[in-house]
């Protein structure tokens, strides 16, 4: 019975973290030139897994690129979108965002929102992720954008001209593992694999 308990701890585990991770599909970069004042290239990102680019729900940032500075000028479409400089590795999780873990470039998860400054990324590749959602929670004064999107997009500067290496969107989760497919596992998931394992090794040392 408790080996029995201890495997349906572990089921529940894995079945916790399956969120829609979609791969190389969810989001598109255009180098564009037709507002080259105020911006010249722009993403469009899918904020439903159900949704493919350029659908109705979708939000696109966009950005200045010139002599290998990488500019953020703002975000449209309903909950927007929020960027941030991350590397390879980094846990890009509302936790490690709200402990100040990546430099800003785009911020709407507050009213007006917050654009910070420029990145300097020469002829380097470079990563961003990008966190964004559906749906607002009224604090009584604003609605502020729901964060249940989580994704990273790689980039790199190519003759002067954006190129996009890579990218992953993780939807109805807590955060990616930056360069990877990885979901940042949830607390009661890790609570139930902690419980399920402990089950196993009392039961395997009596």
């Amino acid at each position: 019975m408790a080996r029995f308990a201890a495997i349906i701890c572990l089921v529940f585990a894995s079945t916790a973290q399956a969120q829609s991770i979609v791969v190389n599909n969810n989001v598109q970069l255009n180098n564009e030139n037709q507002f080259p004042d105020l911006f010249n290239v722009s993403f469009l990102v899918s904020k439903t897994a159900t949704h493919s680019p350029g659908c109705s729900c979708d939000t696109s940032p966009f950005f200045n690129f010139a002599d290998g500075t990488f500019t953020p000028k703002g975000s449209s479409a309903d909950e927007e979108s929020d960027w941030y400089v991350v590397h390879p590795g980094d846990i890009f999780s509302p936790g490690s965002i709200a402990n100040h873990s990546f430099p800003l470039l785009i911020d709407y998860t507050t009213v007006p929102g917050t654009v910070g400054p420029p990145l300097t990324v020469g002829t380097d590749d470079f990563y961003l992720g990008v966190r964004t959602g559906v749906g607002y929670s009224f604090d009584g004064l604003y609605h502020l954008p729901h964060r249940t999107v989580y994704g990273w997009v790689h980039l790199q500067s190519i003759g002067g001209t954006l190129t996009m290496l890579g990218n992953v969107m993780s939807y109805d989760s807590p955060g990616i593992i930056v360069a990877t497919n990885t979901v940042v596992p949830e607390p009661s998931a890790l609570l139930l694999l902690g419980i399920g394992v402990i089950s196993l090794l009392g039961r395997r040392h009596r």
